[in-house]
């Protein structure tokens, strides 16, 4: 760190060795926010905003393999709401791990068996990975259980990927 800011002074100027000091200094500061966070979420595993904010400072300090170990014993939690499955979804989308967010969909299709957010989701998922077999079986649940959802895939481009099949086709037909 002394090396690249003495480098700043003679090149104040020169925006990858300031890029590279606050990077420097991100992590360092995840680094030493990472006991507080961990005691906090240790004493609240339920409060999702803690949660992503840990997951946030092991992203930072370069920990990546600890994020996934947080999101799977968050997710065991009986008791946290389908919002908050969908937001540990959407971080694994972050980490770009569609697995880990599927598998977190398919526990809440399991918890919140009425909730078609979760269903829509894998299908969205499924389709951007060109996975037919998968998405459509998931989108005919999520549109027995919510109907108005079938003017949004008509919008949504990852749905674009399954226009040309015939099941996707009948199931988009039939009201």
């Amino acid at each position: 760190m002394n090396t690249l800011q003495s480098l700043q002074k003679l090149d104040p100027l020169n925006v990858k060795i300031t890029s590279a000091i606050q990077q420097i200094s991100g992590i360092m500061q995840s680094r030493q926010d990472m006991p507080q966070l961990e005691a906090a979420h240790g004493g609240d595993p339920r409060n999702f905003g803690l949660m992503a904010q840990l997951a946030q400072a092991y992203m930072k300090a370069g920990q990546t393999d600890r994020v996934d170990p947080l999101l799977q014993g968050y997710l065991k939690q009986g008791d946290i709401s389908a919002d908050d499955m969908l937001q540990a979804a959407q971080a694994y989308m972050n980490l770009s791990k569609p697995d880990g967010a599927v598998a977190a969909l398919q526990l809440m299709t399991q918890r919140f068996p009425q909730d078609a957010r979760a269903y829509y989701s894998i299908a969205l998922i499924r389709a951007m990975q060109n996975n037919a077999a998968e998405a459509i079986p998931m989108l005919e649940k999520a549109l027995q259980l919510a109907p108005q959802l079938r003017a949004k895939v008509a919008s949504d481009q990852p749905f674009s990927n399954l226009r040309g099949n015939p099941r996707f086709q009948q199931l988009m037909s039939s009201q």
